[in-house]
């Protein structure tokens, strides 16, 4: 399932755009970073077009690109300012109607937590960051989907999967395409640890002045 979500906040400064095969689950994560108004979240559901659900969100997008507001957690580059939440919602309906597909609110979560961790899967939360960031960057290079898959090497079809947070890409060209849009950057502060050899397997030859080497007889621990 594939849909489009219109989420404004609590204090009417701002609404998010988004596009999860979740809505409810993605939303209530980003309840650490955000407080939304669950009572007037709209939701477009797609059923299983995907590319339907993108060229909306994509629309949804364009139409208030001129009062984008950016913050600084997950998904921060996907608000608009909350004097066009009512063009916005008509905007989707309008789409919805044309397309067949299903518009209304969102059902309330049973319970709404409030600037807290709450256990969620945070795999989803990364791929759509990622997601988010691939998409935002390919389009502030004017570039078209199917560019950035040439440059990759990916079919057309991946980059699609690739921004709208598939947990069927693989990393491999997930970092060919962040590599390709300059956002590999992203991957500079991990801290990978490899296992310490306990003992090098054969005596490391020290090459000494002269040319020859000193076999040092024996091994570091």
């Amino acid at each position: 399932m594939a849909c489009v979500y219109i989420a404004p906040l609590k204090n009417r400064q701002a609404f998010k755009v988004g596009k999860s095969e979740d809505p409810k689950t993605r939303l209530l994560g980003l309840m650490r970073f955000y407080d939304f108004d669950f009572a007037n979240v709209q939701v477009v559901d797609c059923g299983k077009s995907r590319n339907g659900a993108y060229e909306m969100e994509h629309s949804l997008h364009c139409a208030c690109s001129g009062k984008r507001v950016v913050f600084q957690y997950d998904g921060g580059t996907e608000f608009f300012s909350y004097s066009l939440y009512e063009q916005a919602v008509e905007v989707a309906k309008s789409m919805a109607v044309m397309r067949g597909f299903s518009f209304g609110r969102m059902d309330l979560p049973s319970e709404v937590p409030k600037n807290a961790r709450i256990s969620l899967d945070e795999l989803e939360l990364v791929m759509c960051s990622l997601a988010t960031k691939l998409k935002n960057k390919r389009l502030g290079y004017n570039m078209t989907q199917q560019q950035l898959a040439d440059m990759t090497g990916v079919a057309v079809r991946t980059v699609r999967y690739m921004e709208s947070g598939s947990r069927g890409v693989t990393l491999a060209n997930f970092v060919k395409a962040l590599q390709a849009l300059d956002l590999d950057y992203i991957f500079r502060d991990l801290e990978v640890e490899t296992p310490m050899r306990m003992r090098a397997s054969e005596p490391w030859p020290v090459r000494e002045r002269n040319g020859g080497t000193k076999d040092e007889g024996s091994v570091v621990s």
